[in-house]
């Protein structure tokens, strides 16, 4: 090789050097040419986790070597669509925008799985009623002797214990449980149109006899304690707490205009109309001490929707508005176009979820609020999903599963199609739906694995 030749060959080394070094230093540091804009760019991450773990990861439909947990390096600037599928799991998709130099994170996406719902026991939907831990079930349901028969059933263990028979029906019966699922309220009339309230303790076993409480043919709202000790409930002019275990009667309140009546701790709240609007009163539920005001509300038609945590939810019947009171403040924190609502967290925390018949939103104490969805069917109740990173609600059509982050498009997913019920409770662990209602010709009691 001559002189001239190897001065070439240095030549070129150098100038492929002088090319290649640049580019080489542009890729390490995330730059990429973007054939689309003419340009480098520099490039972006999706970060992606699922709950399971070890989905499968498509990108814009091409599948990835990588399964969940990951992160897909090296993306040029723009819209990506994202889908990952787990077998036994519904399919999860998302359009995420990746923008330069930064990091679009999935967050840990719950994977709903697959499954069918099963039926637990026949029962009547309409009168279904399940503890908040979805433990504990009770309903009325229909033998093959033609006896309706009030039941109660452990979910953790498939016990049912039949706590009444009824040879004639149980016409205009309904069932109200406590939270907890240790105390069971019948409300039933009889022939002559008579109310009676009996208390069962459906979890003391098929030994444990009723107990009937003597409270006035008028009596109405009854609310449990959070522990389910004690009831109360109203009728004109009248609020009674009573001792779940006996019957008997804690306090009776006499006031006129009294709205409702609930329990939060050891204290009776009463809402009662006291000119220029409704005053909330509290006083020991035992009937010992005297009674204060905690807040003056505008003039309405209010009831207690929720005594958990700092704030009560109040439901507002006239203005179809519901009402956050910090209590211990003793003022309104803020309002909602809606009647119900359900807090993140089970102290009466978080976020809370408030719904109307079609609109269903999440919003903050501050009144700050998002609509999550619209509908043409009636929502009947909502819940938080464990991970709350979605609401599960039911509406006369089924249960649906709907996820709180919008970006690109919220994922929807149909958990149940159904008829009747609407009653529905997550297991303590949240890894199954039970639920109320009729799926083909059978009514009852139905459990889906989440």
């Amino acid at each position: 090789m001559t002189q001239r030749h190897r001065l070439i060959i240095l030549v070129i080394f150098l100038l492929a050097f002088a090319v290649a070094a640049p580019a080489v230093l542009l890729v390490t540091a995330g730059y990429r040419y973007d054939w689309k804009s003419n340009r480098v760019e520099k490039t972006g991450i999706i970060k992606l986790d699922s709950q399971p773990r070890g989905a499968t990861v498509f990108i814009n439909g091409r599948p990835q070597k990588e399964i969940t947990p990951t992160s897909i390096f090296r993306l040029l600037p723009g819209d990506y669509d994202v889908r990952l599928e787990l077998d036994g799991h519904l399919p999860w998709t998302k359009t995420l925008r990746v923008t330069s130099g930064a990091t679009a994170i999935s967050g840990i996406v719950p994977l709903f799985k697959s499954d069918i719902p099963s039926l637990v026991t026949l029962a009547d939907p309409e009168s279904g009623v399940l503890s908040d831990d979805g433990e504990t079930a009770a309903y009325l349901t229909k033998r093959g002797t033609g006896l309706t028969e009030l039941a109660a059933r452990d979910l953790r263990t498939g016990t049912e214990t039949v706590l009444e028979r009824f040879p004639d029906g149980c016409i205009g019966c309904r069932l109200t449980m406590a939270p907890k699922g240790n105390r069971l309220l019948l409300e039933i009339r009889d022939q002559a149109g008579q109310t009676h309230w009996r208390i069962f303790s459906p979890t003391a076993g098929p030994d444990a006899k009723p107990v009937e409480t003597a409270l006035l043919p008028t009596a109405t709202n009854p609310h449990w304690s959070s522990d389910g000790n004690r009831l109360s409930f109203t009728a004109p002019e009248t609020a009674f707490v009573v001792e779940a275990s006996d019957g008997s009667f804690g306090l009776a309140y006499a006031a006129p205009g009294l709205m409702d009546a609930a329990i939060k701790g050891h204290d009776l709240l009463t809402l009662r109309r006291q000119f220029p609007g409704v005053m909330l009163e509290k006083m020991p539920a035992d009937g010992t001490g005297l009674r204060e005001t905690v807040a003056w509300l505008p003039p309405g038609a209010y009831s207690f929707e929720g005594t958990d945590g700092r704030y009560l939810l109040l439901a507002e019947s006239n203005s179809r508005r519901l009402l956050l009171l910090d209590f211990p403040a003793g003022r309104i924190a803020t309002d909602y176009n809606a009647n119900r609502g359900a807090w993140e967290n089970a102290d009466g925390t978080g976020r809370l979820a408030v719904w109307n018949d079609f609109e269903l939103l999440v919003a903050d104490s501050a009144g700050q609020s998002q609509i999550i969805t619209r509908l043409g069917s009636q929502l009947a109740e909502c819940a938080w999903h464990p991970a709350k990173a979605d609401l599960i609600y039911a509406t006369g059509n089924g249960l649906t599963a709907i996820e709180l982050d919008d970006r690109g498009n919220r994922n929807v997913f149909e958990l149940a199609r159904l008829t009747g019920g609407g009653v529905f409770r997550l297991a303590r662990d949240g890894s199954l739906l039970r639920f109320f209602g009729t799926i083909g010709n059978q009514a009852g009691l139905y459990e889906r694995p989440l």
